[in-house]
């Protein structure tokens, strides 16, 4: 019985060594909550009318978590769009305007801006990382998604408010000393030259 005991006092170290490593922060948005992605992320549902053209727009977070700009690591959060050009004119997303407040910690874009052009009958995605100044992802516990539209010179601004879900933890495999496999984690994201690495 004693030997049972002493291996408990070997292992309890390492069980709390692995429980304080940093771990992703699954997020969900706080309004509009009309959907969610295959990967059971929670997508806000927008319907937006701007300078004569009209568009749905989906609004989701893979969460905040671990990987690397340019060889070095970081904290990223995740954020997308998808924009439904339900109108004849086209909608423009111009990724430089998107943006990320996370309270005390500051982010900075880590992709690369560009413009993406949606016609007027069609669908496209927009997916950026930000970089936030933590080495912990569990530091960031919300963050508020600031994005824009334009049709024709006329802005349509947004804020998209995320907290952290715990629907989407993992969960402990009953008396186990391990977690359960999580389906949705992800390898970390590398970004190279401010383009996401598909190795």
């Amino acid at each position: 019985m004693l030997i049972r005991d002493a291996r408990w006092f070997l292992i309890a170290p390492l069980v709390m060594a692995c429980a304080s490593l940093p771990r992703p922060v699954p997020v969900q948005p706080t309004e509009r909550v009309l959907t969610s992605t295959p990967d059971g992320e929670k997508v806000a549902v927008y319907d937006v009318t701007t300078g004569g053209g009209t568009a749905t727009v989906k609004v989701w977070s893979k969460g905040v978590d671990g990987g690397s700009v340019d060889g070095k690591a970081t904290t990223l959060v995740h954020v997308a769009l998808e924009v439904t050009n339900t109108g004849d004119r086209p909608v423009r997303v111009d990724v430089p305007d998107l943006g990320v407040s996370a309270g005390a910690v500051r982010t900075r874009p880590s992709t690369r801006p560009v413009v993406v052009d949606v016609a007027p009958a069609s669908v496209r995605t927009v997916e950026s990382y930000f970089q936030a100044d933590t080495p912990n992802p569990q530091d960031i516990d919300a963050f508020v998604f600031h994005w824009a539209l334009d049709v024709d010179g006329h802005a349509y601004r947004q804020s998209t408010l995320f907290v952290h879900d715990p629907s989407l933890e993992p969960r402990p495999a009953g008396m186990k000393l391990r977690q359960a496999a999580d389906a949705r984690r992800r390898e970390p994201v590398v970004i190279r030259d401010g383009l996401v690495a598909r190795d």
